[in-house]
């Protein structure tokens, strides 16, 4: 008789890039456009077995709707049991989901952007310097008169360049208000001010259709659209 004996290895799977994501759609028959993965990714991600289960001839609200909504849908147990695990209140944060659903914000385009960084970095031209990456946050003390400030992605590169970056969602082209200008202004001179540093700041912008070109956005340095988070990066 033969024995046979198997070991089990957990084996880490990391998500499809958005590239990689719109690669697997197309070849399964989806005809959706790069707006539309890029609303695809910021409700399921890039796991390959949940896309795996959207069909392409369901539009995305029908895929939601078929998959998490509806009584027998694939993660409609998948998703209770998730929430009712991590909330004490669970209605509530499930009837903020399927409001995302069909209206997306974002919350989670940040998210997608943060976990694009190499694709960040080379659509900057900056793939060949090294950088660190972190968030900001300056909370003041009760003497301090000033208020506090936070920035989600700061890229500090070995040239003596720092990029406070913002990442904002958008259907269209976003387009910068006064208000908003001088708010990002100050808090860059916060920065300035509480880090030491007195030169090399400057401001960058990622959105999915660009930034409208006016007199309230003449500051920004550098900009990046959906475009660069498609991008197919060069191999290593």
């Amino acid at each position: 008789m033969i024995v046979l004996h198997w070991d089990t290895h957990r084996i880490y799977l990391r998500p499809f890039y958005l590239n990689e994501c719109r690669t697997y759609l197309k070849e399964h028959g989806f005809e959706w456009s790069d707006y539309q993965i890029l609303q695809c990714y910021m409700i399921f991600g890039g796991v390959p077995y949940y896309l795996s289960l959207l069909r392409p001839y369901l539009s995305l609200p029908e895929n939601v709707d078929a998959l998490i909504f509806k009584r027998g849908g694939n993660l409609c147990d998948e998703f209770k049991e998730l929430y009712n695990a991590l909330f004490s209140k669970a209605d509530r944060y499930v009837a903020i989901v399927k409001l995302l659903a069909t209206k997306r914000e974002g919350f989670t385009f940040e998210e997608i952007c943060l976990w694009h960084l190499p694709h960040i970095k080379f659509g900057l031209g900056i793939a060949g310097i090294a950088t660190e990456s972190s968030l900001w946050r300056f909370t003041p003390s009760k003497d301090d008169p000033r208020g506090g400030a936070q920035i989600d992605l700061v890229i500090k590169r070995a040239d003596k360049i720092i990029h406070l970056v913002e990442m904002k969602f958008s259907e269209g082209s976003y387009t910068i208000s006064k208000d908003y200008e001088r708010r990002l202004q100050e808090r860059k001179q916060l920065f300035m001010s509480v880090t030491g540093i007195t030169h090399g700041v400057v401001h960058t912008f990622i959105t999915p259709s660009g930034i409208t070109r006016g007199v309230h956005s003449a500051f920004i340095h550098s900009q990046l659209t959906a475009n660069d988070l498609f991008a197919d990066l060069p191999s290593r």
